[in-house]
């Protein structure tokens, strides 16, 4: 149980950026998304990922919901290599946290953070979608206009803006350990962190 919420974390703070497009843009947003934040995750899954997740929006899911439904996809279909780099990322963590609870809880600001941005965002567009819903939009409209919204949003000086609140959110060790054991799955040098 604590093993799949630490991976689950793990896989969250790499997709968490995603779960707020369809698949209009597709291609485009998975691009934004490898090289902007991670390339952790296949084409493929960001591709299944961004599919139900679109979907979730357009049904005006809650947050919660989207990162659960992303984090199910991506468990599900995690490959050995992914699954292997996953347990080593979670062992560092551990070990340099001093315990499970500690890191969990770290991981959990990093999440607060990621939340606190992108909240504004999926209302942004829940409100777009529900307008054009209410003005006779078709589904297939509302999801081309969730990735408009999206691509114009996710830009290199948004991502550097909440990787640096997670820097100022931590403790300088509990930053540095963050910035070491994720580093080869976040991009945070592309940053300046």
């Amino acid at each position: 149980m604590r093993l799949t919420k630490v991976s689950s974390i793990l896989i969250c703070i790499g997709i968490v950026l995603i779960p707020y497009v369809n698949a209009g843009g597709k291609k485009q947003t998975i691009k934004k998304i490898k090289n902007l934040v991670t390339k952790f995750a296949t084409d493929d899954q960001l591709g299944k990922i961004l599919d139900a997740l679109s979907l979730d929006l357009y049904n005006m899911e809650d947050t919660t919901t989207m990162a659960n439904n992303a984090i199910n996809i991506v468990l599900k279909s995690l490959t050995g290599t992914q699954m292997t780099q996953g347990v080593q990322i979670y062992n560092q963590l551990v070990n340099d946290f001093g315990g499970m609870d500690a890191a969990v809880s770290v991981l959990n600001q990093v999440i607060g953070v990621f939340n606190d941005n992108l909240g504004t965002i999926v209302t942004q567009i829940q409100t777009k979608i529900q307008s054009s819903k209410d003005s006779g939009k078709t589904q297939a409209q509302c999801l081309k206009q969730q990735y408009k919204m999206i691509n114009k949003k996710f830009t290199k000086k948004m991502v550097k803006k909440i990787m640096t609140q997670i820097k100022n959110t931590l403790s300088s060790s509990d930053w540095n350990i963050i910035k070491n054991d994720l580093g080869n799955l976040i991009f945070f040098s592309n940053y300046g962190l």
